[in-house]
C-alpha cells in the first residue's frame, strides 16, 4: 500500500490504465481552496491513508516530518519529468527525474465566493511559560479566542481527469467525505462521487502543475504542502 518513490517510472502509456472523469457533487462550500489547485491525488491519498489505518491500525505509519513523507501506492498511472534544478531527494526517482500521479487539478465553476468563520483559540499552553501570573486569561484582551474568516468557494460540483483503475479509485474516494480545509466543522461536505470512463481524460489529466525552471515554488504531488514535494512549477492551460 506504500510506494518507493525512487522506483517510479512513466506508466502513462500502459494499457492497464483507463481514462476516467471523476466528479464530486458538493453539499457545502469548500474552504481554503484559494491557496492550491486541489489535485486529485490529494483526496485519493487521504482515502489510501484511511484504508491503511483500517488494515494496520492507528499510528502504524512513520510520522511525517521535515525529512520526508510517505507515498501511498495509488491506483493511477505515474509520469516523470526532468527536475527543474536542485530539488529535495525524495522529489525524484533514481534517474533524477521528478515524478507524480497522472491526474489533473480540480476544475469547477464557482457559483459564488464566500467566507466561513473558524474559531481560533490562542496558544494558552505555550504562552503560559512566559506569563508572570499563575493563570493566563484568554477571555479578554487582544489574544482572546475569536472567529477568523477563511475564503471558501460555493460550487455544485468539482471535476478531475485521470489515468487509472476506475474501480479502485472509486473504492478509495468512497472513504473521502469532505474537501478542503476545516472539514471537521462540516465545510466541503461531499454528497456523492462519480467515476466514469471518459476518453477526454487521455489528454485532460495533463491540466495540472508541471516542473518548470521559470515557475513559482509549488507542490508536485501529495502531500502538496510538504517541503519534499516542492519545486518550481507552472500550471498548464485549461481547456
Amino acid at each position: 500500500m506504500l510506494l518507493d518513490g525512487s522506483t517510479a517510472t512513466d506508466t502513462t502509456s500502459d494499457t492497464e490504465w483507463e481514462p476516467i472523469r471523476i466528479t464530486a457533487t458538493m453539499a457545502e462550500p469548500i474552504a481554503g481552496w484559494d491557496v492550491h489547485y486541489g489535485h486529485l491525488d490529494g483526496p485519493l491519498s487521504w482515502g489510501a491513508f484511511l484504508a491503511f489505518e483500517a488494515t494496520h491500525g492507528r499510528h502504524s505509519l512513520p510520522p511525517m516530518g521535515p525529512s520526508g513523507a510517505v507515498d501511498f501506492a495509488l491506483p493511477l498511472a505515474t509520469w516523470t519529468h526532468a527536475a527543474p534544478g536542485p530539488v529535495h531527494p525524495l522529489a525524484v526517482n533514481r534517474a533524477g527525474d521528478a515524478w507524480g500521479w497522472a491526474c489533473s487539478a480540480a476544475r469547477y465553476t464557482p457559483a459564488a465566493q464566500a467566507r466561513v468563520e473558524v474559531r481560533r483559540k490562542p496558544a494558552a499552553g505555550p504562552m503560559s511559560r512566559y506569563a508572570p501570573d499563575r493563570k493566563h486569561h484568554v477571555a479578554t484582551g487582544p489574544l482572546k479566542a475569536r472567529d477568523g474568516l477563511v475564503p471558501a468557494v460555493i460550487t455544485p460540483e468539482v471535476i478531475w481527469w485521470a489515468l487509472g483503475d476506475p474501480g479502485m479509485v472509486c473504492d478509495l474516494l468512497d472513504r473521502v467525505t469532505h474537501l478542503g480545509r476545516h472539514t471537521r466543522h462540516g465545510h466541503g461536505r461531499i454528497l456523492a462521487w462519480d467515476v466514469t470512463v471518459d476518453e477526454k481524460a487521455r489528454g485532460r489529466w495533463r491540466e495540472r502543475v508541471w516542473p518548470d525552471p521559470a515557475g513559482a515554488p509549488d507542490g508536485i504531488r501529495a502531500p502538496y504542502h510538504h517541503s519534499s514535494r516542492r519545486m518550481p512549477c507552472s500550471l498548464t492551460a485549461r481547456g
